[in-house]
């Protein structure tokens, strides 16, 4: 199939006579005219086949510590001329019809996205050499699992560390508006830190993870080979385990407020008693709020999440799945801030 192509080549052109100029499969030739001045004139003449030149470099010239360069010479449309100082060796950019062939081959290559978040109030709480660990999984890819430590490797600073069992690349997702890649990734472990200076805001980084349609037949066959492989798959990730109660008596016990010991203030005011344990066993967060405060009911303000955001997540909390339709949006971001990664599925 025929399609329109910019093509580059170079060409000696000559002071003295008519040179031809052949470029794929148009050719044209370049007529030279002394000038008055001392410079040339070069006239474009019998153009075969459909061009349309874009651009004329000069011959390099040396420029000392610069070596050698050249430079883009001004086309004359109208009269199909350009004018330089002296005959050598010119580079002519042209737009023209190229064959190309079709392939069958297909881009194998997969490249999954993913958001690495971690809030501001877990890292803050950790205490010193204290870590962390747990799971990503891929989405649309339940067998590739990453697991992750988060380390608290200074006061006020922490490393966030994920194993690549599978050598796969994996990257940062550009950061500029064009979507090209700034750099490339790394087949290696992926370890970023967050310092003193970082550490007071959520940390979110966009991640990406980069395979072949082969490389994931491999990691399948690597998971299937079961406890003798390197990889360790878990199905129950230490923070990423679910609440395996039968639903319908939990959420009647949970959801009642006798026993409360934890008072939940959220952003529009309300107040909503509910229960230590089912918060610390879903989240970290909260399991490491509970430690640190001594008063019961333990208090905690919401700043940005509202009634209807809380109570959706709570009775997600207790076994009642079917809570959180037409919340997802607001859901998602409160499981993000307090690492409920049973509500991000």
């Amino acid at each position: 199939m025929l399609f329109k192509t910019e093509v580059t080549a170079s060409a000696a052109i000559s002071g003295l006579l008519k040179s031809k100029v052949k470029i794929n499969k148009v050719e044209f030739y370049v007529v030279p005219e002394k000038l008055a001045s001392g410079y040339y004139a070069f006239h474009i003449q019998d153009e075969k086949g459909d061009l349309e030149i874009l651009k004329i470099e000069s011959p390099p010239t040396y420029n000392g510590c610069n070596g050698y360069s050249s430079q883009n010479i001004p086309y004359d449309h109208i009269n199909k001329r350009f004018t330089w100082q002296c005959d050598g060796s010119f580079n002519f950019t042209i737009l023209t019809d190229v064959e190309f062939e079709k392939t069958d081959k297909k881009d194998s290559f997969v490249k999954v996205q993913f958001e690495l978040f971690v809030s501001s109030e877990y890292m803050k709480s950790m205490k010193l050499y204290e870590y962390a660990e747990d799971y990503i999984e891929l989405p649309g890819y339940k067998n590739l699992k990453f697991k992750r430590y988060i380390k608290k490797i200074k006061e006020k600073s922490v490393e966030i560390f994920i194993e690549n069992p599978f050598e796969i690349e994996i990257g940062q997702e550009p950061l500029n508006s064009t979507g090209n890649m700034l750099y490339k990734g790394k087949k290696d472990d992926y370890k970023v830190t967050v310092d003193e200076y970082h550490i007071e805001q959520n940390f979110c980084q966009k991640l990406y993870f980069l395979f072949s349609v082969e490389d994931l037949k491999k990691f399948n066959a690597q998971i299937q080979k079961g406890p003798k492989n390197d990889v360790t798959i878990s199905t129950t990730p230490a923070l990423n385990s679910a609440v395996n109660f039968e639903k319908p008596i939990f959420y009647e016990i949970m959801s009642s407020t006798k026993y409360a010991d934890v008072h939940l203030t959220t952003s529009d005011g309300s107040i909503i008693p509910t229960h230590r344990n089912v918060l610390s066993k879903y989240s970290v967060i909260f399991d490491k709020m509970f430690e640190k405060s001594k008063e019961i009911p333990v208090k905690v303000q919401f700043e940005q999440f509202n009634v209807d955001t809380v109570t959706a997540a709570l009775n997600f909390c207790y076994g009642k799945t079917d809570c959180i339709q037409g919340k997802a949006s607001k859901l998602l971001e409160f499981a993000n801030a307090f690492a409920i990664n049973e509500l991000k599925k």
